[in-house]
């Protein structure tokens, strides 16, 4: 039956009080989606325009533990809501098989649950309807649906009862202010609900249950809630005061946020403890600090910087242990900070610290495991050792790891660190390449490339310098530093010899598909790789990034990109350019205010980092406030040493605040800039349209076409090509960019 005009209704796999939900097919998008159908007396009773109102400022939410809304409107007289289709089982179907959980498991569940209300609490939007019906399993994880619903519900009448004596939510995970609704809900109810799940999971029943809603309703108002008696394992003093506090009948006795909730539960007290970062921690959580090198010779710092971003890499193949990604580890590299307060910044539970001494031939490498609460060291060793042993050790290191810290291992545990080459030569120059290629400057790129060259050389089958090489032309084609058709098909070319070797490569893979979406307008292809890398490394951070801002954003699919920039933020949380992304994201939408805030929080956190002023500059344009734009946008050219990106935005900005001067001597240091190497077409071809020039900026643009620049996918979302929208020329280089 086809529903809506878009989706095609397959059949029915749930029903509630409120609405019926169907598996559909999508097909605008070609993929199976969740269409939830309100009950008719229900879309009576609230009316298209509230329901649209509450599920309009819910479907902003993008949280990898949150379901996203797709779509939602008004159809043959009922109210719908489009999700994506999940499948798994819910909590619910999960309890119903295994009655309750161990508590490691419960734990986690909990505090997935616990990051998406912290989210959506830090947006004003309150669930009110947290139960385990509304937690689905993909994956093992926990998705939170129907964001909305029981907010445009309890709008109709009062909070607590609709529609003849419905509850808006349910009686066994209520807040009891809900209930009665003498006072307005707000985040401490979802506390509540989520303690009442967690209960749930560790008894196998709820604090509060009876034979009716007034029975239960009874037993709040006059009874405190009382330990679980019949848990899988004995309780944590710290987990029972934690959970017995969070159903306190009175609200002001909860905690005052989820995530105090959820710190809670993860964390013992201690006197003197340094205060953890607001945010969920996960059980299982380590930070590998940046090896300091020990050696005589300072060039050495490639080799202490590998290794450690080896190790990241191999533990971030681990099922239930969450690994800080590299550029949050490394910005503590050099500092003196106390591993409890860098723990705290970061999330996690756990820290490894350690030291690179070579001399010769021969490696001496110092590690430390640290119990980030309470500062001691969980594991230490000391490994001498020569050169060629360097895979060996790193595997003993992480197995150390992984018994130290009970991580639970699907299965057997396989080796963890492979050899990659048998040639150390090799391994040296392809370390030496990754260190050149992570400062991101021109020089610094150019200068890995090389080494990376070398590592190839001295070894075809080298996998990983294959890898690494195929992202070096990529971001030199991004960057500027090499024209795209002479940089990408390299890309491509290395990445597929990797991928020959190893079929699996999340990191070749990643390297493919931005090419091929950059550079090939090959979107299928490209989200074919980008799915299956994140399938073999979904704690991959740059795959989430790129993936996010190489394909979803130039198609427009704004939602599933926002909510891999925050899985990417999550996995890499002090990362200035995954941030940067969240409020780029945000000018590409067109909400040029909240671009200008986001990227002020960015500036804030790294005044250096030139990308966050670039594109603020960008946004401060879209708003007329051109002063701000021009200032801005001079310092993003200052921080950049001067990378025509940077200029041609000034131009730009320059053009539109009416200084057409100015404009036209940015544009000439562009061309003077383009006689010396290669610069996008697309750069000339923004300041063109804010000098009223449309039909040379499309010469501009027709020209990047036939270059292939890697700026051009983004013409539809970038504002500043608007202008062009409705031309003849730019419709067929849009068409083109279809692939």
């Amino acid at each position: 039956m086809t529903f809506s005009g878009n989706y095609t209704l397959e059949r029915e796999v749930g029903r509630g009080g409120t609405a019926l939900v169907y598996l559909a097919h999508d097909r605008k998008h070609n993929r199976p989606v969740a269409v939830k159908i309100l009950r008719k007396e229900v879309a009576a009773s609230l009316g298209a325009e509230r329901f649209l109102r509450e599920i309009g400022t819910a479907a902003r939410l993008q949280h990898p533990h949150i379901v996203p809304i797709y779509d939602s409107g008004e159809a043959d007289s009922v109210l719908y809501l489009v999700m994506p289709y999940i499948e798994g089982q819910s909590l619910r179907e999960r309890l119903e098989l295994e009655k309750r959980l161990s508590l490691p498991e419960a734990l986690r569940l909990t505090l997935e649950v616990a990051e998406a209300l912290s989210y959506a609490h830090s947006r004003n939007v309150v669930h009110r309807d947290v139960k385990p019906e509304n937690i689905l399993l993909f994956q093992g994880h926990a998705m939170v649906v129907d964001f909305g619903i029981a907010k445009a519900l309890s709008d109709t009448e009062t909070d607590s009862v609709t529609l003849e004596g419905m509850f808006v939510g349910t009686p066994m995970y209520m807040a009891p202010e809900q209930m009665f609704g003498d006072q307005p809900v707000d985040e401490r109810a979802d506390i509540y609900s989520l303690a009442s799940v967690l209960y749930e999971l560790l008894d196998g029943v709820t604090p509060f249950h009876g034979p009716s809603a007034t029975a239960i309703f009874a037993r709040k108002a006059t009874m405190a809630a009382v330990a679980p008696k019949n848990p899988m394992e004995e309780l944590p003093p710290h987990v029972e005061q934690a959970l017995l506090r969070a159903l306190e009948s009175e609200r002001d006795r909860r905690f005052a946020s989820v995530s105090e909730f959820a710190e809670a539960l993860t964390t013992a007290p201690m006197a003197g403890r340094a205060p953890r970062r607001s945010g969920a921690v996960s059980l299982q959580s380590i930070a590998v600090l940046p090896f300091v090198n020990s050696s005589a010779i300072a060039e050495n710092e490639y080799l202490s910087d590998g290794i450690s971003e080896d190790l990241i890499h191999a533990l971030s193949k681990l099922p239930g242990l969450r690994v800080v990604a590299r550029t949050s580890a490394f910005a503590f590299k050099g500092k003196s900070q106390d591993v409890r307060t860098i723990g705290a910044e970061l999330g996690v539970t756990t820290i490894l610290t350690g030291s690179v001494r070579r001399s010769g031939e021969r490696i001496r490498i110092t590690t430390d495991l640290i119990d980030v609460a309470t500062g001691f060291a969980l594991w230490s060793e000391q490994f001498d050792r020569e050169l060629t042993d360097v895979f060996t050790v790193q595997d003993e290191i992480s197995r150390a790891i992984v018994d130290t810290m009970r991580v639970r291992l699907l299965g057997e545990s396989p080796r963890l660190v492979d050899t990659p080459t048998s040639n150390f030569n090799a391994y040296e120059s392809y370390l030496k390449g990754r260190f050149e290629w992570s400062q991101r400057t021109a020089v610094s790129m150019q200068r890995g490339l090389e080494h990376l060259k070398t590592a190839v050389t001295t070894d075809p089958s080298f996998t990983l310098a294959l890898t690494g090489l195929a992202d070096c032309y990529v971001t030199l084609a991004i960057y500027g530093v090499m024209p795209p058709a002479e940089a990408m098909p390299l890309a491509i070319a290395s990445a597929e010899q990797a991928l020959r070797i190893q079929p699996r490569s999340g990191d070749a893979l990643t390297a493919r598909a931005s090419a091929r979406a950059l550079f090939q307008f090959d979107w299928r292809g490209a989200e074919d790789d980008y799915i299956a890398a994140l399938a073999e490394r979904e704690q991959s951070p740059i795959t989430h990034q790129w993936y996010a801002m190489h394909l979803l954003a130039p198609r427009r699919r704004f939602g599933e990109a926002r909510a891999h920039i925050a899985r990417a933020w999550e996995l890499d949380p002090l990362s200035p350019s995954i941030a940067a992304s969240a409020g780029i994201l945000r000018l590409y939408e067109r909400d040029a205010e909240r671009a200008v805030h986001e990227l002020s929080l960015v500036i804030a956190q790294h005044p250096p980092f030139g990308l966050a002023h670039y594109f603020q500059g960008l946004a401060l344009t879209e708003l007329l406030r051109h002063e701000e734009a021009i200032a801005t946008l001079d310092r993003a050219v200052l921080l950049s040493g001067g990378s025509a990106e940077t200029r041609s935005a000034l131009g730009y900005a320059q053009a539109r605040a009416g200084n057409l001067v100015a404009a036209r001597e940015t544009l000439v240091s562009l061309q003077r800039s383009a006689s010396e190497g290669y610069v996008s077409p697309v750069l000339f071809a923004q300041v063109h349209i804010a000098l009223n020039e449309p039909e040379r900026a499309l010469d501009q643009l027709e020209r990047a076409l036939v270059l292939r620049a890697a700026d051009l996918t983004l013409l539809t979302v970038r504002p500043s090509f608007d202008p062009l929208l409705g031309f003849p020329r730019f419709d067929a280089i849009l068409r083109a960019l279809e692939g």
